[in-house]
């Protein structure tokens, strides 16, 4: 029988707080490249004004290893999908995770991206790439571009779509390792008309490697 004498009221304040998930990145996310755009999504649920958006490179076990990338972005309405466009950047690690977080009650109301995923650097030859001949024994400027720190590259020659020879391991990319990067080579005693040149990160060269785009050409050089 309903008795409004009879009550009790709890002990203590407590707090109605909303609830934040991150459905991208998620475990199907294998790689990002720095310099590209992907998404990260996540769905509110309560209304709360803003969330901080911060990645990690250890997957937050070591909070110093975080980074953020973006301080306030508007949380969205409850129960919507929301999108944030994040231009990678020089953040390069294989346990990567995002999180995003209410700004006004970060330590209470956040959520982490459910999988590791790799964040890798990119490179691009940028010499030769056109339809050039060079010369037996003159020097040219092998070149190309890191994004994010890439760190020392091999270069090697291929002929035809296949490995020819080394022209050098283990070079530096600039003084920091990220940027554009060169190494002046001394043409070989080689002739060809289908070659091309392969950038390849020296720590991950499979997963971090460009190829020129067009045969360049490799002719003796006759003196009369």
């Amino acid at each position: 029988v309903y008795n409004p004498y009879v009550f009790d009221t709890s002990d203590n304040d407590f707090s109605i707080v909303g609830k934040i998930v991150v459905s991208r990145p998620n475990a199907s996310e294998s790689t990002w490249v720095v310099g590209t755009v992907h998404q990260i999504n996540w769905t509110p649920t309560g209304n709360f004004s803003n969330v901080i958006i911060e990645g990690s490179r250890n997957g937050f076990v070591d909070e110093s290893q975080n980074y953020t990338i973006n301080v306030s972005v508007p949380a969205g309405v409850s129960g919507v999908l929301q999108t944030y466009n994040w231009t990678i950047g020089d953040y390069i690690s294989d346990t990567t995770r995002i999180r995003v977080s209410d700004k006004d009650r970060p330590s209470l109301v956040y959520n982490v991206s459910p999988a590791n995923f790799t964040l890798k650097g990119n490179l691009t030859v940028t010499a030769p790439n056109t339809n050039v001949t060079w010369y037996v024994n003159e020097n040219q400027f092998i070149e190309w571009n890191a994004e994010g720190t890439v760190g020392n590259v091999d270069i090697d020659l291929y002929e035809n779509g296949a490995w020819y020879a080394d022209v050098i391991n283990n070079t530096t990319t600039g003084t920091t390792g990220k940027g554009v990067g060169s190494y002046n080579w001394t043409i070989p005693d080689i002739k060809g008309e289908n070659f091309t040149i392969r950038v390849s990160d020296n720590g991950d060269p499979n997963n971090v490697l460009d190829y020129s785009d067009v045969y360049f050409h490799i002719r003796p050089r006759i003196n009369v």
